[in-house]
């Protein structure tokens, strides 16, 4: 017989009316990883709300695999509704099905082979700026080039460099405060907090930014963006539903490739010898001409480096609602259960990895099947991210171009932490560049 949510210990250090939220706020990435010595599944309060957090492989298998169907899209991912109105990210059920299905068909692997040229382009263009021993904002470099080509990869079109400038200002503000409004009460949503207004003026700028430039990609006759294939598909009746899929593919694209970059640039600074050997590699397999899209599975060493970054730095928090009552692990979950993962954390238990906050390439050199559901980066089963494809076609070639040209040094100076955002990110990172 299945036990009940009353038999699922709660986590420590629960205070009254805010719950679990401050001790959150104030680390969450470590807070997350102190969960596991709970075992299965723990229960945590974000203010009054109760949650889950999944924490063991069988808990993550139920609620991503064996049971997927029993559950739909968080409901703190909701808090990001005003940004992102009826996305796919916030439906369920088939309608959810049907609109991941219509981005996915574009984001393969074989699609972006005809736009991988440009995009590397894009990349040696924005480097030609740097000088040889120049001191650079690596999250802040690393931004600007996945914003043009997320851009570029669902528009179409580039912008204006002011456009550019002022976007990116309020798109990096406006992801952070995503972070910060899933960590309080859903009660606080309606205050007059600075969090909630300052989230509101980004939403709303981003949203009129990217629906006036979709306007544009649609009267545009060679324009080949996403989004103008995907307003062909559902009809110009609906298309603000396609405006929302394309900011959260914006969203999500961008982040998760800035971070990407800009993690592997600092452990090859951490590494210079792992950095030389990379750089051999490339400079072995691709000479002094761009990297191209068949370069990339003729570079096995800067894979696993880009896989290992990964594994150190997934993606902090999936969140999952129970649509209808299922069983977790034993436990019987009511519907309307909130359920957290993370990835982050699970990566980085030694029960799956030996030394797992060491960065060590050679883990991958043999192959190595990770645990089941311990690695997954881009999340799994039915909501598993649909640009994982896109990130793991532009991570090496960017990186490669990248290291093709410069070698990076670490400034000893700055401490590197990584900080909770929609995905790990470095709290600052500062390098020098110096031309080979």
């Amino acid at each position: 017989m299945a036990s009940t949510l009353a038999d699922v210990p709660q986590a420590s250090g629960r205070l009254p009316i805010v719950g679990h939220s401050l001790a959150m706020l104030r680390d969450p990435l470590t807070y997350i990883e102190s969960l596991r010595t709970y075992g299965h599944l723990v229960r945590i309060d974000v203010g009054r709300t109760e949650l889950l957090f999944a924490l063991s492989i069988e808990a993550l298998d139920d609620v991503l695999r064996n049971k997927a169907a029993d559950f739909g899209q968080g409901r703190f991912m909701h808090r990001a509704e005003p940004l992102i109105p009826n996305s796919m990210l916030l439906v369920d059920g088939e309608e959810h099905i049907d609109r991941r299905r219509h981005a996915q068909q574009h984001l393969r692997r074989d699609a972006f082979r005809a736009v991988t040229e440009r995009h590397v382009n894009l990349v040696q263009q924005h480097m030609s700026s740097w000088t040889d021993r120049q001191w650079i904002d690596v999250l802040e470099e690393t931004l600007t080039i996945a914003l043009r080509t997320v851009l570029h990869v669902t528009l179409g079109r580039q912008f204006p460099l002011v456009r550019e400038i002022e976007f990116r200002r309020v798109f990096g503000k406006t992801l952070h405060l995503i972070s910060r409004r899933v960590m309080i009460p859903t009660w606080a949503d309606k205050l007059p907090l600075p969090v909630n207004r300052s989230f509101e003026r980004g939403s709303n700028y981003l949203t009129t930014f990217i629906t006036q430039e979709a306007r544009r990609s649609l009267d545009e006759e060679q324009n080949s963006g996403i989004m103008k294939r995907i307003v062909q598909e559902y009809g110009e009746e609906k298309i603000g539903t396609a405006i929302s899929d394309t900011i959260a593919m914006i969203m999500g694209g961008t982040e998760t490739l800035a971070s990407g970059i800009s993690w592997v640039l600092y452990h090859l600074g951490k590494a210079p010898e792992i950095q030389s050997n990379v750089w051999a590699e490339i400079h072995e397999t691709i000479g002094d001409r761009p990297p191209s899209f068949d370069d990339i599975d003729k570079m096995p060493l800067l894979a696993q480096v880009i896989r290992e970054s990964l594994r150190l730095y997934s993606a902090p928090i999936l969140a999952r609602t129970c649509i209808r009552e299922t069983v977790i692990t034993g436990v019987r979950v009511p519907a309307g259960t909130s359920v957290f993962l993370s990835p982050y954390a699970t990566s980085r238990n030694p029960q799956f990895f030996d030394r797992p906050t060491d960065f060590l390439p050679d883990r991958w050199s043999v192959d190595e099947k990770a645990t089941r559901l311990a690695f997954i980066p881009f999340g799994a089963g039915r909501r598993k991210c649909p640009g994982e494809h896109l990130a793991m076609l532009e991570l090496p070639l960017f990186v490669a171009a990248i290291l093709q040209k410069w070698r990076l040094v670490l400034d000893p100076t700055v401490p590197v932490r990584p900080t909770f955002a929609v995905t790990v990110r470095p709290n600052q990172l500062r390098m020098v560049v110096r031309k080979r």
